[in-house]
This record gives C-alpha cells, sequence and structure tokens, in this order.
C-alpha cells in the first residue's frame, strides 16, 4: 500500500479567517471586504484575493459580533460591535496590522448584534441582546439616547433619510418605528409570527423589505414627504392587509420563501410565493436576479419590477 499522503507536509497557516459570531461587509467603494476573525478583524483585497490587514482587538476583549460600514461612497469608517457591549469605531483607509481603533463606545450591557450607520456616517445606531437600542453621535463621540421597547434581541437598525426615522427589528418578531425628534417609538408592526432576522430599504427609500424565521418576506410600502407629514406621533400597530394614513410602514406584500431544486441549472433557487394572490417569482442563481434597468428578473407568471 502507497502511502502517498507522506510527500505533503504543511506550508502555512493563515489563522482564522472568519469567525460565525460575525458578518462581513463591503467597503463603500467595493474594493475591500472585511471579516471578523475571533478578536480581530481582518481586510481583504477581493481583486488581488490577499489579506491586506488585521486590525488587533485590545487584549481581553470581546470577540466581534457584528459589522457596518458608512455607505457614503469614498467614506472609510467602520463599526464593530462586540460581545463584550462595547462599539469601536476604525478609519480604513490606508489600514494595516499596526492600525487602531479610533475610538470606543460603551453603552450595552450584552453582546452588541446590530450596528448601522446614517446615509453620511454621522450618526450610528446599535442594538443589543439586552434589548436596547442606541443612537450615537460618532463625530462627538458620545451616545444621543436610548430607545427601549423590544422584548428580545436585536437583530437589525437602519435609518430612513427622508422621514427622519429608524427602524429596527428583533428576535420578539416585532418591527419598530422610532422618531429621531421625540426619541418614542411611532409605529409597531406585528406581521411576522417569528423571530425577524434581517432587514434592509431599497435606495430610494420607498421599500423596506424584513425576513423572518417564519419563512416569510414582507415588503412595506414607505409613505411620500406629504404623506409622510401626516404621520401621528402616538404608537401605531399594524396589521396584515394594508395600512392607515398614519402608518410610516404600509404592508404591500407577503412572501412565502421555498428553496426547490432547478431543474434546468441542476441547482437550488428560490421560490417566492405571494400570499395574496396565487403567484411565483423564481429566482434561479444562475440567472442574474436584476436586469440592466435595475428591475427584478422574474421566470414565472409574474413580470415587471418589485422595486
Amino acid at each position: 500500500m502507497s502511502h502517498t499522503y507522506l510527500r505533503y507536509s504543511l506550508r502555512d497557516t493563515f489563522g482564522v479567517i472568519t469567525s460565525p459570531e460575525s458578518n462581513a461587509v463591503l467597503t463603500s467603494h467595493g474594493k475591500l471586504a472585511v471579516a471578523g476573525a475571533l478578536e480581530d478583524i481582518v481586510i481583504w483585497n477581493l481583486k488581488q484575493g490577499v489579506q491586506t490587514a488585521r486590525l488587533k482587538g485590545p487584549q481581553g476583549g470581546g470577540v466581534v459580533t457584528v459589522l457596518a460600514t458608512t455607505p457614503l461612497d469614498g467614506s472609510s469608517q467602520l463599526a464593530s460591535g462586540h460581545s463584550d457591549g462595547t462599539i469601536r469605531l476604525w478609519n480604513l483607509h490606508g489600514a494595516d496590522d499596526s492600525t487602531e481603533a479610533v475610538t470606543t463606545l460603551s453603552g450595552h450591557t450584552a453582546a452588541v448584534s446590530a450596528v448601522a450607520f446614517n446615509r453620511i456616517g454621522s450618526l450610528l445606531a446599535s442594538g443589543s441582546f439586552d434589548t436596547d437600542i442606541v443612537v450615537w453621535d460618532v463625530v462627538a463621540e458620545a451616545g444621543l439616547y436610548k430607545l427601549r421597547g423590544h422584548k428580545d434581541a436585536i437583530t437589525g437598525c437602519l435609518f430612513l433619510e427622508r422621514s427622519q426615522r429608524l427602524v429596527t427589528s428583533s428576535k420578539d418578531t416585532l418591527v419598530k418605528v422610532w422618531d429621531h425628534e421625540t426619541q418614542h417609538c411611532v409605529q409597531t408592526c406585528v406581521g411576522h409570527r417569528n423571530e425577524v432576522w434581517s432587514l434592509d430599504v431599497n435606495a430610494t427609500e420607498t421599500r423596506v423589505v424584513t425576513g423572518s424565521a417564519d419563512n416569510k418576506l414582507r415588503v412595506y410600502d414607505l409613505p411620500t414627504s406629504e404623506e409622510g407629514d401626516a404621520a401621528s406621533a402616538g404608537d401605531g400597530e399594524s396589521k396584515d392587509g394594508g395600512g392607515t394614513s398614519d402608518e410610516v410602514l404600509r404592508s404591500m406584500y407577503v412572501f412565502l420563501v421555498m428553496l426547490t431544486p432547478c431543474r434546468l441549472h441542476m441547482c437550488r433557487f428560490v421560490i417566492l410565493v405571494l400570499e395574496c394572490v396565487p403567484t411565483c417569482v423564481y429566482l434561479c442563481p444562475r440567472v442574474p436576479a436584476r436586469a440592466p434597468n435595475g428591475s427584478w428578473r422574474v421566470c414565472g407568471p409574474t413580470r415587471g419590477s418589485l422595486y
């Protein structure tokens, strides 16, 4: 018996490339990928496929749990949330192995589970397993206010620049909308029946999409500026089947997400089933999801653009 495996020997060790506790994000120009690697943060050059820097966390600091970059083109800001409840701000411009955090923000009593910048990077929202949301002034490096209302860990945050609102999701199945001026919840969406794990908004801020462990995607409509002026300052409740004029988020579509084999490409693709009408949207990973004009490519009974 020939032991051919004995011909091979260890050449190099790369260490931890990424850790499952953290997400990975792209910089605003799309040239660098940033990932958490236990207590450290690793920066990768996507074109060259090499590691350009490893940002070292302090000795005894918590592992990286979530990352976020500024949406503004050309910005180099990075926020990292950690399991010890702290948030660190970094400047990625010219970052190398010796780069240190610009500042450390402390305001949570449990691991940070969500961070998000506003569009210009002047504000940062953070959510935690302690169920609190903190809005920070990035320039002053200080907390502005704390929002309480969720009953379980925060899973997502996003700023609505047009209406000056903050949207948060949580494992308590709720999606909440907060007003920056009053610092109170102005709407609670109760459509999901299980933990809400993600949310996002399109570039023009006309749609908000939430994803849940109940295998459903919910698409909400955002009102125009004229309609937004009529939003009430009280805590409203949004249920399935439409909304009233005082709601910030108005339920539009509910998709049931399923995975099924693609007979054409022999791969798995997603079926989005619209609950309100018997319509399916088929999204195959071998087919570009978006057409050049920005609309969704749909290979099924439905045609047109979801956005």
